[in-house]
């Protein structure tokens, strides 16, 4: 994949778990004691280390992209008639990479708000205490210092996207509640306005849409579960990655992506027809990232519409191939039980 024409890959991501949910998953499974709590701190500082590191990356990657775009914003040339701006198929490329990197700034920022408000939360538990022994109290101030370290990498966070946010879009972002001084703001607009302005110039950009998509997708995670807002943001992801795989129909990313959110969904039956799609176009060079996803969908849409069968085929190939993961061994598990109660119906 060349530096100038990029797409959001979240093949790393594990399978059946999403990055907001899984934040909270770990840590409503975690052990409330002192190790726990000097857990927390070390985590905290290693997140924020590693986040500068990153960060050295990130800023040269963004201002080159930011340079050219704001370059090209104050010579745009704009039609007489309309008003609007003219369009240009390079700029297309151009706000596609500026709004890759603002996505991956905005996971990150909303990354570090989920373990700042689990910490929180932790902290208000331990203070409506009565009485707490003396090593209580010392795991408390450690997790009151993490606190304070974690608060600090939000405000980082959000000043270093709110920065590094085209000048064109400021007013925009603004109006919608952008602010270095508000903990609460939506973490992704800066992302979707580059993209939504990547489509205006070049409208059949494939990774555009796929990246629009996933920034959706992304954003419906900070919204409950069954929520308006978090099905909302689901059906627009959708028709992002609809859009990508028409254009290009052996796009196997889009159709790997689109049959997650179908999934998510609950349109099982074509999340099925996607991921198999995805599969007959899978490339051995992609790795078995991509394959492990679409299996994962397959065995799991099948066992949630009751073809058993299906799930179990699925989830063995998957099995196999992942070299016994405990993800897909639980799978297993989960559809045996099921096979057992439908025999003794």
């Amino acid at each position: 994949m060349t530096n100038d024409d990029r797409q959001i890959d979240i093949s790393a991501e594990p399978a059946g778990l999403k990055p907001v949910e899984a934040f909270a998953l770990m840590r409503e499974d975690a052990v409330r004691c002192n190790l726990f709590f000097s857990a927390v701190i070390v985590l905290t500082l290693v997140f924020a280390t590693g986040t500068f590191i990153r960060n050295r990356v990130w800023e040269s990657s963004i201002s080159l992209w930011n340079d050219i775009a704001e370059k090209n914003w104050r010579n745009a040339a704009f039609d007489p008639k309309t008003g609007l701006e003219i369009p240009r198929l390079d700029l297309g490329r151009i706000y596609n990479n500026v709004g890759l990197a603002l996505y991956t700034k905005g996971v990150e920022l909303q990354k570090a708000r989920a373990t700042l408000a689990l910490i929180v939360r932790d902290v208000q538990k331990i203070e409506s205490e009565i009485s707490r022994p003396p090593e209580a109290q010392a795991a408390f101030d450690r997790l009151t210092q993490g606190l304070v370290a974690q608060d600090e990498l939000v405000k980082e966070l959000s000043r270093e996207l709110i920065a590094h946010t085209p000048s064109r879009f400021r007013p925009a972002c603004q109006q919608a509640g952008v602010s270095e001084g508000k903990y609460v703001w939506d973490a992704f607009l800066p992302a979707e306005l580059c993209f939504q302005t990547a489509l205006y110039h070049r409208s059949t950009y494939y990774k555009a849409h796929l990246n629009l998509g996933l920034t959706n997708k992304m954003r419906s995670f900070t919204f409950p579960r069954g929520s308006q807002e978090r099905q909302a943001c689901l059906l627009k992801a959708e028709t992002s990655f609809r859009l990508a795989h028409t254009f290009i129909p052996i796009y196997e990313k889009a159709l790997w992506y689109h049959a997650s959110v179908l999934e998510l969904l609950g349109e099982y039956g074509e999340a099925i027809d996607m991921a198999e799609r995805a599969i007959e176009c899978h490339l051995p060079e992609e790795g078995t990232g991509a394959l492990l996803a679409e299996m994962d969908i397959l065995s799991s849409a099948a066992l949630s519409i009751g073809d058993l069968p299906k799930a179990r085929r699925w989830a063995e190939k998957a099995a196999l191939l992942s070299g016994n993961d405990p993800h897909f061994q639980s799978r297993l598990t989960e559809i045996s039980e099921k096979e057992k109660k439908a025999a003794e119906r």
